[in-house]
């Protein structure tokens, strides 16, 4: 898959064009372009209702890490690349190329009033807050990856520095599952920190907590699917994308 980053005009916000498609059709980033599909996991997807694509997490992850609102974005398949399993190499992609600001007042999705969801144990509450904030508590019952909790409140810089190069991650005994339903063709030891009992297999941990570090990514991922960044606290707890 082939992926393109193009300028925008301001105010155009974050659109994704599907050039391997007749008519190139476009999705939008906001609130209607989420997929809840249950047979859809372990990604974020968006949709026009005709076309899908997948695994945009971390993306736009970065696209809130660098404060970019308005940008083209071409594909010519279903699923965006998964490169080393982080948000690092779109990050440096992006400042390699440069960032232009334009002449319009940034929008947001300020948190006026506390709002959650939960669900099998898992939960997701944000709170008001002047910046944007994430306290996040990773539990799986799993001998080789312990319980983490990390919190940090948000920038440009944090997050380059703190949850951009964090990888994603999956448990040795979920890999031949996945395998089975077709998904993680292009994993490995390299871009997937796999988990066994004893710890991460054939690979060297970033961060020690880098389990969830990774989630915040995700997290930030997700909630951009707005099509604007959030002002608020979160307070997430084993929460995933269907969250």
């Amino acid at each position: 898959v082939n992926v393109h980053f193009k300028p925008a005009g301001q105010n155009e916000g974050i659109k994704f064009v599907r050039v391997d498609l007749p008519g190139k059709p476009e999705i939008k980033l906001g609130e209607a372009c989420v997929v809840t599909d249950p047979n859809i996991t372990r990604c974020t997807a968006i949709s026009n209702g005709d076309v899908v694509i997948v695994t945009v997490e971390h993306l736009t992850s970065v696209l809130w890490g660098v404060g970019i609102d308005n940008l083209i974005i071409e594909i010519d398949g279903d699923e965006l690349p998964g490169l080393d399993g982080s948000g690092l190499e779109y990050l440096k992609a992006f400042k390699n190329a440069g960032i232009q600001e334009q002449n319009a007042p940034k929008q947001y999705y300020s948190i006026q009033e506390p709002i959650g969801v939960a669900q099998n144990g898992s939960s997701l509450l944000i709170t008001p807050s002047d910046g944007f904030k994430i306290s996040y508590t990773l539990n799986y019952d799993h001998p080789g990856l312990q319980s983490q909790f990390y919190s940090l409140t948000l920038n440009e810089e944090s997050f380059e520095r703190e949850i951009a190069p964090c990888r994603t991650f999956v448990l040795e005994k979920e890999t031949k599952e996945l395998r089975a339903q077709g998904l993680g063709k292009g994993a490995n030891y390299t871009n997937t920190l796999v988990v066994g009992d004893e710890g991460v297999l054939d690979n060297t941990l970033r961060f020690p907590d880098e389990f969830v570090r990774h989630k915040i990514l995700d997290c930030i991922g997700d909630l951009f699917l707005l099509g604007f960044p959030i002002r608020g606290h979160i307070f997430a707890t084993k929460s995933g994308h269907a969250l």
